[in-house]
């Protein structure tokens, strides 16, 4: 059936979308699984237009953090690392509790690794404090 109305057209659209929408969100969720290779160039491409929308995209999924709230993490911290106190020439990494999943600050990569290579383990970071201060 022809619409004359265009807005009339639209809302019956829209109308038989809503009705539908875990068919039309299967159908579509479907394709994208038949078609890996084209989602993920389209993903890309998005990214690459789209930096800081996809920079922010992945803070808030992976922390729960906005670019903004990363931004205002950085200037508190003088846009140096937490622990070294020394600017990077590259992005501050999040440093999170991997148990609580609170963010607690802004590292640079070598502080970063560190820390996950001593496991947050604060007595084993201790020890080594101790053993720096005897050989001294």
């Amino acid at each position: 059936m022809a619409y004359k109305n265009r807005e009339v057209m639209l809302a019956k659209m829209k109308e038989y979308y809503q009705k539908n929408k875990p068919k039309f969100i299967a159908a579509a969720e479907k394709w994208r699984k038949e078609h890996p290779e084209y989602t993920a160039e389209r993903a890309r491409k998005w990214r690459k237009k789209n930096p800081d929308k996809a920079r922010s995209a992945q803070f808030k999924y992976k922390y729960g953090i906005t670019l903004d709230e990363y931004k205002l993490l950085l200037v508190g911290q003088n846009n140096v690392c937490a622990i070294c106190k020394k600017p990077s020439y590259r992005n501050l990494a999040v440093d999170h509790c991997h148990n609580s999943e609170r963010v607690r600050g802004l590292l640079c990569d070598p502080c970063n690794v560190s820390l996950g290579l001593l496991r947050e383990d604060i007595q084993v970071i201790k020890n080594m404090i101790n053993y720096l201060e005897d050989k001294e």
